[in-house]
């Protein structure tokens, strides 16, 4: 509150839920508010939920009767733009069909009814009393940022007193999640915003170029996930790397260093590694993992990717859509996922984790996520340790051993393996990676070029390129010790204002060493191709 009346804030506005967690009654929601931190005042407006679902999605002749019987002396409403014809639908129905030219008419013409500004009410009208609000969103989002098994059971008790007609008298006493809940839910949000977080403190005291770009990185849209796209668009998640990388390069901070933190606020200390040319980082604690390699130059996260994991609404049952006039809002539609197609990673899609394969096991197996028998190796962690050539992750099991070193290089990171299996099983060795503009992106395998959104059993190989038109140079592995690699892509199903969105999150490449004792890995941009802008 305190930052808000220091940047001169007057009033703000919120979703009328907030003042139900606090005890109001809806009747009484029809001005604003005072709020006080040590004296100082801030007035709040709630926004009427019921006019959110009304405005445009119901007839004129609705609209204005909700507006007659309103208690108070005014009815807020303060939502977005995308509904008056972005929304499916909603462009015929607010335009075509005229509601917006009714809609208007209708209030011009009442002489009962007065369209202001919030300043304008603040002048006219006292405030209707004092609130200390909770931490709280908009009703949809506390279901949408519970986990799935807690969301699901959470909409169906919804609809389960809609039903019985008893909704109204419950809805003051039923609350879901919190929006940091998604940084729980989702490791890929959490991990971004507290790379955020860490470069916040790394340009405190920069210009306003740095501070602008990570201000940027800050917006919400990319880190969460409801009814929209949000976490599951990569050029959302995108866009929040390229600001973090160029907040970075315009502070002018010194780019060179390692740090060993606890980056990620999980308990366990993360290794970052960083140069002038990219920037690493790897989760001893959880397969001794490649969680991030960011390329500096071309602002881009290459291992930005998502798990396919289950969201509550993947559970099939159909959202009926309003009956009557109007046109159903997106909460409305019917929407029924595609099951068949939906398949789920028992892991997030790091980089680098390693996984002991029974005899069998094939890439159809790990394309459809059937991991029965599979082993990740190093679940309960890695031992990590400084040496010559770089930084030394050891994992040692009952008769298996894993020794991997991670060493920085101008334009990219290399990895030396030394493992000890048993006999007649494989490692795997996972490397997932982003291809921006997945349509145009190529995997080529000894002069052989593949979509990277097509799978492909290579065999044998001794590495292989990305190419992706918006990273200026081709990003190659290079494979020391014969592998046999597998291309898969995966897609992530997810819903939308339009239905379901199926998704391209990245193409996994699966690594699998039979009877090697040695492998070593050189992922990097190939810096003789790197061309200007």
């Amino acid at each position: 509150l305190s930052l808000l009346l220091g940047a001169g804030i007057e009033y703000v506005v919120v979703d009328d839920y907030h003042f139900i967690c606090a005890g109001e009654g809806e009747g009484e929601l029809g001005g604003y508010f005072l709020t006080e931190e040590e004296g100082r005042t801030l007035a709040i407006f709630p926004i009427s939920e019921r006019l959110r679902y009304f405005i445009p999605f119901r007839p004129v002749d609705h609209v204005m009767e909700f507006l007659r019987s309103h208690p108070g002396p005014g009815a807020i409403i303060h939502d977005d733009a995308e509904k008056f014809g972005v929304w499916p639908g909603t462009h015929d129905w607010v335009y075509r069909r005229g509601w917006l030219r009714g809609f208007l008419e209708a209030v011009e013409g009442e002489p009962w009814l007065k369209s202001l500004t919030f300043s304008q009410f603040m002048e006219e009208r006292p405030p209707q009393g004092r609130v200390y609000l909770p931490t709280a969103s908009y009703f949809e989002m506390g279901e949408w940022s519970l986990s799935p098994e807690r969301a699901w059971e959470f909409h169906r008790l919804v609809e389960d007193l809609k039903a019985r007609g008893e909704w109204e008298r419950y809805r003051p006493f039923f609350r879901g999640g919190i929006w940091k809940n998604f940084l729980v839910k989702y490791p890929e949000a959490n991990h971004m915003h507290k790379r955020m977080v860490w470069v916040s403190r790394r340009v405190a005291h920069a210009g306003e170029e740095a501070k602008r770009a990570l201000y940027r990185a800050q917006c919400n849209d990319a880190y969460w996930h409801g009814i929209f796209g949000g976490l599951y668009l990569p050029h959302l998640r995108r866009a929040i790397y390229a600001r973090l990388l160029e907040a970075e390069d315009k502070a002018g901070v010194d780019l060179e260093g390692v740090w060993l933190e606890d980056l990620d606020a999980d308990g366990h200390e993360e290794l970052i590694l960083s140069n002038g040319g990219c920037l690493a980082v790897i989760k001893p604690s959880q397969g001794g993992a490649l969680v991030e390699l960011s390329f500096r130059r071309e602002r881009v996260n290459i291992t930005d990717t998502l798990a396919r994991r289950f969201e509550h609404y993947h559970r099939g049952e159909e959202v009926r859509g309003q009956s009557g006039d109007g046109t159903p809002s997106i909460h409305e539609q019917a929407k029924v996922p595609p099951l068949q197609q939906v398949v789920y990673d028992p892991l997030p899609r790091y980089s680098f984790m390693d996984y002991l394969v029974p005899k069998g096991f094939s890439m159809k197996d790990w394309e459809e996520g059937r991991w029965d028998g599979v082993r990740l190796l190093g679940a309960e962690g890695y031992s990590l340790s400084q040496v010559d050539e770089g930084w030394r992750l050891v994992w040692d099991g009952e008769g298996d051993l894993v020794e991997k070193i991670f060493r920085l290089v101008p334009r990219g990171i290399e990895v030396f393996y030394t493992f000890s299996i048993p006999e007649g099983a494989a490692l795997a060795v996972g490397i997932d990676l982003h291809m921006p503009w997945a349509g145009n992106a190529q995997v080529e395998v000894g002069g052989e070029m593949v979509a990277a959104t097509k799978g492909r059993l290579w065999g044998q190989v001794g590495g292989w390129i990305c190419r992706d038109p918006s990273i200026s140079a081709p990003v190659e592995v290079k494979l020391e010790g014969m592998g046999e690699l597998w291309q898969v892509p995966f897609f992530t199903f997810s819903q939308s204002e339009r239905g379901f969105d199926r998704i391209y999150q990245g193409t996994g490449f699966l690594v699998v060493a039979r009877g090697e004792e040695r492998l070593s890995f050189s992922l990097a941009l190939r810096q003789e191709e790197v061309r200007d802008a």
